[in-house]
């Protein structure tokens, strides 16, 4: 068992453990050295018992501590230095957890799935409230720019009012990290009474929702609530990843698309950004 899954392991019980277990807990997530001291350099540090940490080995799966330790390999060298700051360090695993959850999660035949609603639907819709509202507003954006006709809702009455609106030709794509949003859930029953197509996009495992394609993400403990960091990033990366689909299968019209938004922005092309398609391996010009 290598050291992130040793640490996965542990983020995954992190709320189940007791005030001591959580010190061993965020000792072992954020210890930098080449290898673990032993039980009772590790009990002095954090003035505990070696029992207590046996009782936290076993609890991780482990026959003991001795058999934790030597599971524990020695990091993998880093180009950057690894961050001291225990505060800064809390944020750089959780992003790292956080991503390594949301790819272990992906349906790859879902997102390509839900690629080509975007594509088909006359009318894509996408919704959510609070932090998911400021996802659902950033990836219009993006979609407008590769030719796609979407709008959002982040409001809960305009929210209602387009969903209203929807037909069996349009598309709602949801986004709520506790997949239990009354407004997300309400919007999403209405568009199926109109015949429209329905993606929910959550970090929630068990979503009160009916819908075609649930597209699941990686959580965290309290990640709803922002304490750590932001809701967005699991958000994000699964939509970077129908994105990405998107740019592949309509390579030539988004491309047109994203060059004429750029051109009204008075911004360069730069060769129609070459390096999104994934057929391309050109390095880049030396620069002198």
């Amino acid at each position: 068992m290598n050291t992130d899954l040793i640490r996965h392991r542990i983020r995954e019980q992190y709320e189940s453990f007791s005030p001591t277990e959580r010190r061993v807990a965020d000792y072992l997530l954020y210890y930098r050295g080449n290898e673990l001291p032993s039980s009772g350099a590790i009990a002095r540090e954090l003035f505990i018992s070696e029992a207590a940490l046996t009782r936290f080995a076993k609890r991780c799966g482990f026959h003991g501590f001795r058999e934790l330790r030597f599971s524990y390999p020695e990091p993998a060298v880093s180009e950057k230095t690894p961050l001291t700051d225990p505060e800064m360090g809390r944020v750089e695993t959780s992003y790292r957890y956080l991503l390594e959850r949301t790819s272990a999660f992906v349906d790859e035949k879902a997102v390509r799935q839900v690629a080509g609603y975007i594509s088909e639907a006359d009318r894509t819709l996408i919704c959510g409230i609070g932090y998911s509202g400021i996802s659902a507003l950033e990836y219009r954006m993006r979609l407008l720019r590769i030719g796609l006709n979407v709008e959002v809702a982040t409001e809960s009455h305009m929210l209602r009012i387009m969903t209203s609106l929807l037909t069996e030709k349009s598309l709602l794509i949801a986004l709520s990290v506790s997949g239990a949003t009354k407004e997300i859930l309400q919007a999403l029953k209405l568009a199926r009474s109109k015949g429209a197509r329905t993606v929910l996009i959550t970090a929630s495992h068990d979503p009160d929702s009916s819908c075609d394609i649930v597209l699941h993400t990686g959580t965290m403990r309290d990640l709803a609530s922002g304490i750590v960091v932001s809701p967005q990033l699991p958000l994000l990366f699964m939509l970077d990843l129908l994105y990405s689909n998107l740019i592949s299968e309509n390579y030539s019209s988004a491309m047109s698309a994203h060059s004429a938004t750029l051109s009204a922005l008075g911004l360069k092309t730069s060769a129609d950004a070459r390096h999104h398609r994934p057929e391309s391996a050109d390095p880049p010009a030396a620069q002198k």
